[in-house]
């Protein structure tokens, strides 16, 4: 590329976004990093999204409109084979990006080559833009490459990606209708070197038409058939797609609910486990802290089964029990203490 080309191609799909474009867009354009392209892909709005666009006169910003709305996936594709950056930054129609956000991003890319994606935590914005205290992430960034086998992690309006990777994964994967992030993050994470910085970048505006708002059970359906793929790229155990679901929630929904086959799930937590290290080689802390997050588990769904007193709660409370003792021992002490509590609280009755 020639020394007069963007480093970073800011990619915005909007589509009837009239009511929050503009905070959108001035936030790209307060950026301390200032050698970017800001491509916008208007998807067949029948607002005013498209001339609010055109009212801009800087140089950077490149509307392109479809003639029709063909979805989110597809118009991101289109992005990325418009875009002639090395890098690629995710922003949406309705949320803000922080004034240091590419500037940030692009150092960190700067100071380690091997990087292929980088993400930032987030703060949740009400729909007038006031911020709730809600941060997401919240897992340490070390566990992230763990945790996006089970979940998705990142927020799609805080990355930036190396344009050439995604070329060579075939972009963003047009099946996925919904959580199409987490299925391109998890074929990256398998490949490449992922990294969450644990500054917050941009403020993500909930409101009642936001993506996540709708089509839930879409989303997980997506999210059931990418925790599968992943499960299968990194071990190849034959396991069923019900059966990454229940994963999926232990892991990532904290879904402690003991079931039939919850024992099997634990067997095999153990053995994706191993797998991950070989496959990855986490540093000693990561490999400390996979190890924490995976007690935590245990000591819940022992917690679970002292609270249920089910057949099935109770095996599962004795396979953790004889297996994983610490664990165990550690969630009836603070079960009996949370009993103890109770107790203790309950006004005494007269005699």
């Amino acid at each position: 590329m020639s020394s007069s080309s963007p480093d970073i191609t800011v990619l915005m799909s909007a589509f009837n976004a009239e009511r929050y474009i503009i905070d959108s867009i001035e936030s790209i354009l307060s950026q301390t990093f200032t050698n970017f392209a800001f491509l916008i892909i208007d998807d067949g709005s029948t607002d005013s999204t498209a001339e609010i666009v055109e009212s801009y006169r800087d140089p950077r910003i490149r509307l392109v409109r479809n003639q029709k709305n063909i979805g989110l996936t597809r118009s991101l594709n289109k992005g990325i084979k418009l875009a002639e950056s090395d890098y690629i930054a995710r922003m949406d129609a309705d949320d803000i990006s922080l004034p240091n956000r590419l500037e940030k991003q692009f150092q960190c890319f700067k100071s380690d080559p091997s990087l292929t994606l980088c993400a930032s935590r987030m703060e949740v914005i009400d729909e007038n833009g006031c911020p709730t205290g809600i941060i997401y992430p919240t897992i340490s960034p070390s566990l992230l490459p763990w945790r996006l086998l089970f979940g998705n992690q990142i927020p799609h309006t805080s990355v930036m990606l190396k344009r050439q990777a995604l070329i060579e994964l075939g972009g963003y994967a047009e099946w996925a209708k919904r959580s199409q992030d987490y299925e391109l993050w998890a074929r990256v994470n398998h490949q490449h070197k992922v990294l969450m910085i644990p500054d917050i970048l941009v403020y993500w505006r909930d409101h009642s038409s936001n993506i996540t708002q709708i089509d839930n059970q879409a989303q997980r359906d997506t999210q059931r058939e990418v925790v599968y793929q992943s499960l299968q790229r990194l071990t190849g155990f034959p396991i069923s797609r019900d059966f990454a679901l229940h994963l999926h929630e232990l892991v990532h929904c904290g879904k402690y609910a003991a079931k039939d086959y919850t024992i099997d799930a634990l067997k095999l937590l153990d053995q994706i486990n191993l797998t991950f290290c070989k496959h990855y080689q986490p540093h000693s802390d990561a490999q400390r802290l996979i190890k924490e997050s995976v007690q935590a588990i245990y000591e819940s769904l022992m917690s679970s089964a002292i609270r249920q007193l089910s057949f099935s709660s109770l095996m599962v409370g004795a396979y953790v029990f004889f297996n994983y003792p610490r664990s165990a021992l550690g969630s009836v002490i603070k079960s009996g203490q949370s009993l103890l509590r109770k107790i203790s609280s309950r006004p005494l009755k007269n005699i």
